[in-house]
């Protein structure tokens, strides 16, 4: 019995396609180093996937809500 329900869960849940599964994304900072002077300086930052939440993880329902609209 255990086994069923651990299947109809999994079939329910799909690989987020916004992080790949990992459950945090890479955000690039543009960092200008005066509003006179265009060069700077690129920061890399890790943060947690907004659309799954951290699970590397999404309900099936969810994405095709998205792809309707």
């Amino acid at each position: 019995m255990g086994e069923a329900m651990s299947s109809a869960t999994n079939e329910a849940m799909k690989i987020c396609q916004e992080c790949g599964g990992t459950g945090t994304i890479l955000i690039e900072l543009y960092h200008r180093q005066s509003f006179d002077v265009d060069s700077g300086y690129i920061e890399e930052r890790v943060e947690t996937c907004t659309d799954c939440l951290g699970s590397g993880e999404r309900l099936t329902d969810d994405e095709d809500d998205e792809d309707d609209a």
